[in-house]
């Protein structure tokens, strides 16, 4: 009967899950967000010898007051540049399909009707879909909300939440449930903080090359691609595109050129940033992180695709430990010894 009614839930779980993804990849959108948020105004209160809910107010007025300075910075840097960006883009992708129709091995490529200025303002584009999760639309704009009030809540009193999902945990599991908890926020936080240092690198490498090469608009192309950094795989490529259909009618030693940038601040930015920043925590198989991010995207859209690293991060700390060492370890070490538990596992108390 035990097993009828797991199956049971089991069902009922996934049926919710089918269901209300997208309320769910929400709410663990939040969730990530909170990690850091918190991690701030717990060390803010701490260096003020103050509650934890005076370092979240400080925190969260900072960061209205740097949200404020960096939407000014783009009205008077960028917004310009990222405008003749956007009107450049089509004339340089109906150059670069002149261009390929003359060349018989690549005249297939040509046909594709591609409008990269798409990528910076259309309704289809990456930046596009995201203003529609991030309130380009009624329901982005809750979304958006949602998400705020809940990372906010998140954060200023982590312990309720946590506790009341711990309920639902048989009590012999929960201290061991806490405790995995505990290690894939860490793991959360540390991979943020490895993003950021990602970005601002991938950012500050392409603006810089970008300028020197000549390419029109490069502290545009280099903000764009420092931003598109945060997702792993899929965001290089795109923030590659716009900067080589605007050199390719320039040649193609310069198309060359900018691959080449492109290809040199990734390596940099792969083999010295990352491992240095993302040292205490694992590496997300390249493989399983391109799934997530397909099946999360066809779910959700762009917020799916953005939140799958993070999604892969916990999912691996979950089921190593939850999974891997506490069922399938441990059984295999219980068959090879019935005395084993009994050394590894504290009698309960009746």
């Amino acid at each position: 009967m035990r097993g009828v009614w797991l199956a049971a839930g089991l069902v009922m779980a996934l049926f919710a899950i089918v269901t209300l993804h997208d309320v769910l990849l929400v709410f663990f959108a939040a969730a990530i967000f909170a990690v850091p948020l918190r991690a701030s105004a717990v060390a803010t209160a701490r260096r003020l010898h103050a509650p934890a809910t005076a370092g979240l107010a400080i925190v969260i007025g900072a960061l209205v007051l740097a949200t404020a300075g960096l939407l000014f910075g783009w009205e008077t840097i960028l917004a310009k540049q990222v405008t003749q960006l956007a009107a450049l883009l089509p004339a340089a992708a109906a150059t670069g399909a002149r261009v390929l129709r003359q060349e018989p091995w690549a005249s297939p490529l040509a046909q594709l009707q591609l409008d990269p200025g798409a990528i910076l303002t259309g309704a289809g584009g990456l930046v596009g879909a995201l203003r529609g999760v991030l309130g380009g639309t009624l329901a982005g704009f809750i979304d958006i909300a949602i998400l705020i009030f809940a990372a906010v809540c998140f954060a200023a009193e982590p312990r309720t939440y946590v506790d009341g999902l711990l309920r639902l945990i048989p009590p012999q599991r929960r201290a061991r449930v806490d405790a995995v908890l505990d290690e894939a926020a860490t793991t959360i936080g540390l991979w943020l903080r490895a993003r950021a240092v990602s970005m601002i690198t991938i950012g500050v490498l392409s603006g810089i090359g970008l300028s020197v090469l000549g390419v029109p608009d490069a502290i545009a192309l280099g903000v764009l691609s420092g931003l598109f950094a945060f997702v792993p795989n899929i965001g290089p490529i795109a923030a590659g595109l716009p900067a080589v259909l605007l050199t390719a009618p320039l040649g193609w030693q310069r198309v060359a050129g900018v691959l080449f940038l492109y290809w040199l601040a990734h390596a940099i930015d792969d083999f010295f940033v990352i491992p240095i920043a993302e040292r205490r925590i694992v590496r997300l198989p390249p493989a399983l992180t391109i799934a997530a991010q397909l099946v999360l995207g066809l779910a959700s859209g762009v917020l799916g695709v953005m939140i799958a690293a993070p999604f892969v991060a916990v999912a691996i700390v979950m089921v190593r430990r939850l999974l891997v060492e506490d069922v399938i370890e441990r059984n295999r070490l219980t068959a090879a010894d019935p005395l084993s538990l009994l050394r590894h596992e504290p009698s309960e108390a009746p």
